[in-house]
């Protein structure tokens, strides 16, 4: 009956392993959150607010006190309370004691995390404890540190693109984009929202890039080309925006592509034979043979006696193939300007194949379904007809030749820190 009962302990131990852990003894392995988060749960109803690594409630989570706490719980919640409050104000204060405006940020979230506990506490404890120990960690001192960190939070952010948006608004895109990132401070001050976000719309359109992909008007097949292109979807990455039709937004780059010329491959035709055999029954010969029944009765009867000979058949498979190959280029200049920037060849191809069979020799010799394709026998088509399609790839490799050049893909970390491509 007792090691029934040691089992049941350990299994229960198992399932709630805080409930067989002290909070005194957390606190004094200096493992505060999980300390607080444990007092914290036994003194109130709800879980679902509590964290372990004690960061601030959200707005809609409410902690409610137990009806009934005992002594012990409460005391282990102002242990707990009073060892995490003091470890995390002290860290506040030396990170107020730096020199970096970048203190600020985690500032707003530490007296955050503070303030959160400090609302505990009152919810727990509205008469039994003030807040003796420390009026510094007061919940309305608290609240304003924290809204004065806010507020330098978001003014440091501000502080730090203010300098770039005289390049930006010159047409300096990478200013425009390192200013762009005013959302850190949008979400400190909500105050300047407005007025924020209109400066972040127009650094956005100053730092993105706008190519204009369209076929070049006085080239071979130009009508083909543009018939291409217009189907093509915009395309946006990496503050690129390649182009495909008429825009009123303003164009920065101009990338035209023009087609040259066309080889060809073909048309080809290539054989290969296969001889199959097999037995077959060449004729049946009828002979007339007496057979003895016994030593006095002779009969004659008729017998029929197979003859086999072996047959032969040739199959030859021939595969007919053409391919045209249409070259062309993309070139890149500048809005407005006949100055290249930057260019790059084009291919582009469009195929035709055939394959059919001729049979040669005795079809009894030919496996089942040979010989289908006899009468697929066709003529390849022309060079031109061919160049239609060589040009519609040629013109579709223009934009993903566009996109690896001005927006390729950023590369991120793999698991063991290997950069892949995304």
């Amino acid at each position: 009956m007792k090691h029934l009962y040691l089992c049941l302990l350990l299994l229960l131990c198992s399932f709630g392993s805080t409930s067989c852990v002290k909070v005194s003894t957390l606190v004094e392995k200096g493992n505060f959150e999980r300390a607080y988060a444990l007092a914290l749960r036994h003194c109130t109803r709800s879980t679902n607010s509590v964290t372990t690594r004690g960061r601030a409630l959200k707005g809609s989570d409410r902690i409610v006190p137990k009806k009934r706490m005992k002594t012990e719980q409460l005391a282990d919640f102002l242990l707990a309370y009073e060892s995490i409050q003091a470890r995390d104000y002290r860290r506040s204060k030396v990170l107020r004691n730096q020199l970096s405006g970048e203190k600020w940020a985690e500032l707003y979230e530490l007296y955050g995390i503070l303030y959160q506990r400090s609302i505990h506490l009152a919810h727990l404890f509205p008469r039994e404890v003030g807040f003796t120990g420390n009026r510094e960690l007061l919940p309305a001192n608290l609240e304003a540190l924290r809204e004065g960190a806010r507020k330098e939070a978001g003014a440091f952010a501000l502080a730090q693109a203010i300098p770039l948006l005289r390049a930006a608004r010159s047409g300096y895109k990478p200013a425009a984009r390192t200013a762009y990132h005013y959302e850190t401070a949008l979400s400190y001050l909500p105050e300047r929202a407005e007025s924020l976000r209109l400066t972040k719309d127009s650094l956005e359109d100053i730092g993105t890039l706008r190519i204009a992909l369209y076929a070049t008007p006085e080239g071979v097949y130009a009508d083909r080309v543009e018939s291409v292109l217009v189907t093509k979807r915009p395309f946006s990455r990496n503050w690129t925006r390649i182009l495909t039709n008429s825009t009123k937004d303003r164009i920065d780059l101009e990338a035209e592509v023009t087609y040259f010329e066309y080889d060809t491959n073909g048309p080809n035709e290539t054989s290969s034979s296969r001889t199959y055999s097999k037995r077959v029954l060449d004729y049946i010969e009828k002979k007339e043979v007496a057979e003895k029944i016994n030593d006095t009765l002779t009969i004659k009867k008729i017998v029929e006696v197979k003859h086999y000979k072996h047959v032969f058949a040739t199959v030859t498979t021939v595969e007919q193939d053409f391919t045209v190959r249409a070259r062309g280029q993309v070139t890149v200049y500048p809005h407005d300007s006949d100055s290249l920037l930057w260019q790059q060849q084009l291919t582009g191809s469009n195929g035709w194949s055939n394959e059919y069979e001729l049979c040669f020799g005795d079809e009894r010799a030919l496996p089942p379904c040979t010989c289908s394709s006899l009468d697929n026998r066709k003529s390849p088509p022309s060079a031109g007809n061919l160049l239609g399609g060589a040009i519609n790839s040629m013109t579709s490799r223009a934009q993903q030749v566009l996109i690896n050049k001005y927006a390729p893909k950023t590369l991120r970390r793999g698991r063991r820190g290997e950069r892949t491509k995304r």
